[in-house]
């Protein structure tokens, strides 16, 4: 069962916020491994169940090792952000950020997902139809140059 999206909780140092258009919708991807293709779904204020925020407080600083903070931001929430033409996606106290970005592959609306140090290392490929999504879950995208 989805966890119960509240878009009333407020976070210390974080406000709602709200996904950019173009983003939202219904994306799927599909591993090298599996039949079935995943559902990425993407609303106003909300990323795949998460509710979305960003950060307003710069000098706040998030310890994943701090049991205090694993309890206050505990909850189906993430933080994003824009910039350098991406959207990017992660837990409040996760080091790693989720890079999604607009792009064409083979003829079809996709959003180009890398995660690491490398925002321009594809490591995955969310399209807007399931069975493309299917057809190419064996492709290698680390080949893709966006």
């Amino acid at each position: 069962m989805a966890p119960k999206i509240d878009l009333r909780k407020k976070y210390k140092g974080f406000k709602l916020t709200t996904v950019p258009s173009q983003y939202r919708g219904i994306w799927y991807r599909a591993d090298p491994y599996s039949k079935k293709a995943t559902k990425l779904v993407i609303t106003t204020h909300t990323f795949n169940d998460y509710v979305t925020y960003r950060k307003t407080d710069p000098n706040l600083k998030l310890d994943h090792n701090s049991e205090k903070q694993n309890k206050e931001y505990a909850g189906n929430a993430v933080m994003i952000s824009t910039d350098n033409g991406g959207l990017k996606e992660r837990n409040f106290l996760d080091t790693v950020d989720m890079v999604y970005k607009l792009g064409q592959f083979k003829g079809n609306d996709c959003l180009f997902m890398s995660y690491g140090t490398n925002p321009n290392a594809v490591n995955g490929v969310a399209l807007k139809d399931k069975n493309v999504a299917l057809k190419y879950r064996k492709y290698d995208f680390s080949k893709v140059k966006q």
